[in-house]
Parts: structure tokens; sequence; C-alpha cells
């Protein structure tokens, strides 16, 4: 099934068998066999949702998002699939990870303070890293110097002068 509504059909006449490893298997052969890399990149994109909703496999999930990325290493929806696999994973430290991936070839400064926001956010609250928090939500500032949800993370959890001190550094950079 080669083309968005043919590759939909056979899903509807999978769904009733939970047979959704032959699905599988017929994406990915016609994407192998395919030379167009939308219609290679929709396929893997219809496996991973198969293999990370209806088989809970989120590994091999993720493999088939980077195979989209191998076809397409700016393809920003294969980036946010495999975030959000570790965002309902669990997997914060992973996540981080990404982010600070993603942070490096950003450009847009609202981009860039959404990320470190949500940086900053997992060090505090799922990590329980207030000293990774406070540097995140400096930099979040840096980006954006307007941004007041950052400016009270900075005051909560700035408890020390030097710690203060250390966002301020941040923030000349």
């Amino acid at each position: 099934p080669s083309d968005q509504g043919r590759a939909a059909e056979l899903e509807a006449l999978v769904a009733p068998t939970g047979e959704w490893q032959e699905a599988i298997e017929a994406f990915l052969d016609t994407a192998e066999q395919n030379q167009d890399v939308e219609v290679k990149k929709h396929l893997l994109f219809r496996s991973a949702r198969i293999l990370a909703d209806e088989l809970n496999d989120r590994e091999a999930a993720e493999r088939m998002y980077r195979a989209v990325l191998d076809l397409d290493a700016s393809d920003a929806q294969a980036h946010n699939a495999i975030e959000e696999l570790y965002r309902t994973s669990g997997d914060h430290e992973t996540l981080i990870s990404l982010l600070l991936d993603r942070l490096e070839n950003e450009t847009s400064p609202a981009e860039r303070a959404t990320i470190l926001r949500e940086v900053a956010q997992l060090y505090e609250e799922e990590l329980k890293q207030p000293e990774s928090a406070l540097v995140a939500w400096g930099q979040a500032l840096s980006e954006e110097p307007a941004d007041d949800r950052a400016r009270r993370a900075i005051d909560r959890l700035a408890k020390e002068p030097a710690e203060l001190e250390e966002v301020i550094a941040v923030l000349k950079d």
C-alpha cells in the first residue's frame, strides 16, 4: 500500500483481527521497494504508530522513527515522536538529553526558551535536581528576558547568593 488511502484501508481491515504485525510487514516491504522518500516516511510513521499504540512496543517504534530520521535528519515529526516516547515512558534523563540535542540546532529564542523550560521542569519536578533546574531556568530567562515563569522559578530555587550569582553569570553570556 504505497498510497495513504490504501494504507488506511489495510489498517481498518487489520484492526478487528489485531493482526498488526502483518500490516507492519506490508508497510515495511512496500517502503523498502519504493523510491519515494515521502512514501517511505509515511509507511514508517504508520508502522511506528502501530508499534507504539497497538502493540505497546516502544523500542521498535523508536527504531521506526529513527529510520525516518535516516531518510530525513531534520524531520521534526520524528524527533517529536521519539521525545514523546520518552515522556510517556518516564525516562526523563534520556528525554533531557534529546531536548538538549534539539536545543543545539534551534535558532529561535522563543523555541529555545520553550525547550529550556521543559528541561528545567524535568530537572526540578521529576529528577529532583534543583541546581540543574536553576541553571536551565537561567538559560531560559536569557533566551526570553520577559519570562515571568523563569523569574519566579529562579527566585524559588536560588537559596544562596552564590546560586543567584551563577544565574547572573549565565544571563551575561
